[in-house]
């Protein structure tokens, strides 16, 4: 199977247990693209776009899992939330 394939298939797959922490953290309090190769070497996504597709995959189960569950009580929405929501408005 070819690797583009493979990944695309893992990702269509992916769940909160799939991830490290480090990707829920940034999910919920904030994250931005590596500026350097240091940064570029350690980071899971390159782009807004890599960030923003995972997401999407498990916004869900995210949005529904305790980890976001400070955030909803205090009515504000967790930081891939919003960006979500910024695009929604934008209509991208």
């Amino acid at each position: 199977m070819p690797r583009k394939l493979r990944t695309a298939k893992r990702r269509a797959e992916l769940t909160l247990d799939d991830l490290p922490l480090s990707a829920i953290l940034d999910f919920l309090t904030g994250w931005q693209p590596p500026t350097n190769d240091f940064e570029r070497q350690r980071s899971r996504w390159q782009t807004w776009e890599e960030f923003d597709a995972e997401y999407l995959l498990i916004r869900e189960e995210l949005l529904g899992s305790e980890w976001a569950a400070p955030a909803r009580r205090e009515g504000r929405a967790i930081f891939a939330e919003q960006r979500y929501q910024d695009a929604q408005q934008k209509g991208e």
